[in-house]
């Protein structure tokens, strides 16, 4: 008989700091039963993406598994879990809640830093172009209204996320 070690790290302060956040309490009401995982869009698509199993995760403290690698990344956000969880799991909310840990411990994927890249330079996702303006103005909207880049710089600021400063900014 083969004896086989376990090389996972259980934490019980990463169980507790997942069930003491906002909407985090709710994993103690998952049964497994997996509804989550078989309405998922993603999970029909990315075989490896599972609900059930992040909840799992994170309700085992099971850090590493449940924050490093891209799985977290793969979520949605399109809340078709929340509707058929029978107990009323904030599935997609713990997700999110994995999602900010995960970038708290750097594992992002680069088309998010991207984003928040040029958050940090225009203060939009998507930055407006003369295309852009032309084509609301065919369409009768009115002019984007001016962003306090400012502020929003000071709030990103705040996420301490690996932003690039040096993009065209100045600063």
């Amino acid at each position: 008989m083969e004896v086989v070690t376990l090389t996972t790290t259980i934490s019980s302060d990463f169980r507790k700091l997942i069930l003491s956040l906002f909407e985090g309490d709710s994993l103690r009401y998952c049964m497994q039963c997996s509804l989550c995982s078989g309405i998922c869009p993603a999970a029909r698509i990315v075989g490896r993406f599972n609900p059930r199993r992040m909840l799992w995760e994170a309700f085992l403290g099971l850090e590493n598994e449940a924050t490093l690698g891209e799985n977290v990344w793969l979520c949605l956000g399109c809340h078709l879990c929340l509707e058929a969880c029978p107990t009323r799991v904030k599935v997609s909310h713990v997700i999110t809640l994995l999602k900010n840990l995960a970038a708290g411990r750097g594992n992002m994927p680069d088309g998010f830093l991207q984003e928040v890249n040029t958050i940090f330079k225009t203060g939009r996702s998507i930055p407006s172009s003369p295309a852009i303006e032309k084509k609301r103005l065919e369409l009768s909207l009115p002019s984007l209204p001016a962003v306090d880049v400012e502020e929003v710089r000071a709030l990103l600021k705040k996420l301490n996320l690996p932003i690039n400063n040096k993009r065209g900014d100045g600063k």
